[in-house]
């Protein structure tokens, strides 16, 4: 009996032939979707230091970061007491980079590539300005009589977390238009609506930070991040740090309409002739 066993699997096996033909073919396994993020905004870093020399950093020099390519978008901090800047979340991109301070040369890099995840160290070298004056900036190009742009942006210290209640304040560098003044809200965040095309010099207070101070010539509308820097124990501020801030005046009151004085009362005994 034993011995018809293979004969009998053999048999099952021819039968069950035409079943698995007839079966369907197995589905078929879709690929799994990437693990990285492709949508995610691919950003970086452009840090470095503002020096005189290399033991001699400039402390309180303004660095401007301008993207070369649309939409238009411009970063500004301040050195801080070792003379180094920082600015991160940064798009990929081309970029220009300037320093400025009052008493000396503006310093530009220009076609800086920022490729993340790899970030841009940079090293400017700057210059004693002979009288002390900063050079003029360009003016924007545009006409007087087109569309106010619109302006926005953030006040944020280095960390990226956001600081309330900065003042930013906007002056004509023409003097043909009166200033604006604003606030950044809990967010960090401001808006500015209907500021004409032309240069305009942008000063950012913010408590216990640097002051940021920049001329900007704005020709369509603007995204502006201020980065700001905490001050130092022994910060020693530039002379137009000490000049008070602007209040405006009020107009004098107008004088009070004074009512007519009675005519005195004729004298005694009539009218004389």
């Amino acid at each position: 009996m034993s011995r018809c066993r293979p004969l009998t699997w053999c048999l099952a096996a021819l039968a069950a032939l035409p079943a698995l033909a007839q079966a369907p073919p197995p589905a078929a396994v879709a690929p799994a979707p990437p693990t990285t993020d492709q949508g995610a905004a691919r950003v970086s870093r452009i840090q470095g230091t503002v020096i005189l020399s290399r033991r001699n950093p400039v402390v309180g020099a303004t660095v401007l970061l301008t993207a070369l390519d649309p939409p238009r978008r411009i970063w500004v901090t301040s050195t801080d007491d070792r003379g180094e800047f920082k600015m991160d979340a940064v798009p990929a991109g081309s970029y220009r980079l300037e320093a400025r301070r009052q008493d000396l040369a503006t310093v530009v890099r220009d076609r800086i590539a920022l490729n993340p995840p790899f970030r841009a160290v940079i090293e400017l070298t700057m210059r004693p300005v002979e009288g002390g004056a900063t050079p003029a900036t360009t003016a924007a190009p545009g006409s007087d009589a087109a569309a106010g742009l619109h302006v926005t942006g953030r006040t944020v210290d280095r960390a990226g977390t956001p600081v309330p209640d900065a003042r930013l304040k906007w002056v004509d560098a023409a003097g043909r238009r009166d200033p604006a003044n604003l606030q950044s809200g809990e967010d960090g965040a401001f808006t500015l609506d209907g500021l004409p095309p032309g240069t305009w010099r942008l000063e950012v207070l913010g408590v216990g930070f640097l002051p940021v101070r920049v001329d900007l010539p704005v020709s369509e509308d603007t995204a502006v991040t201020a980065v700001l820097v905490k001050q130092s124990a022994g910060h020693e501020p530039l002379p137009l740090d000490l000049i008070p801030p602007e209040e405006p005046i009020p107009p004098p009151a107008a004088p009070k309409a004074t009512a007519a004085a009675p005519a005195p009362p004729p004298p005694p005994g009539g009218t004389p002739e």
